[in-house]
């Protein structure tokens, strides 16, 4: 029973471990340039290209909003800043703070 237990706390250990090593938050500040119901894209520069580009980002159903009551409030040609992960090819905003 005992190395039953063991085994049990270690794979609980791991998978949340792991999870939690997956969720690498990046950041994001630009302009947003497009939104819709489900994303927003935003002009930002990019430092490895040494030059403006525009990034869409899916929204999370349950993004936490900053300087903002909904998202209505974020209009086109704001200025944000994102907290997102990147699942796969998909960049995922997790937080997304109106500059002020």
């Amino acid at each position: 029973m005992t190395t039953r237990f063991q085994y049990f706390f270690l794979l609980v250990f791991l998978t949340l471990t792991t999870t939690c090593l997956a969720l690498d938050i990046e950041d994001a500040r630009g302009k947003v340039t497009a939104k819709t119901d489900t994303t927003i894209t935003i002009q930002e520069y990019d430092y490895e290209l040494d030059k403006d580009v525009q990034n869409t980002y899916d929204i999370d159903p349950h993004v936490n909003l900053g300087n903002a009551q909904d998202l209505q409030d974020i209009t086109t040609g704001c200025s944000i800043e994102i907290a997102y992960i990147v699942d796969g090819d998909k960049r995922i905003a997790k937080t997304i703070i109106l500059s002020e």
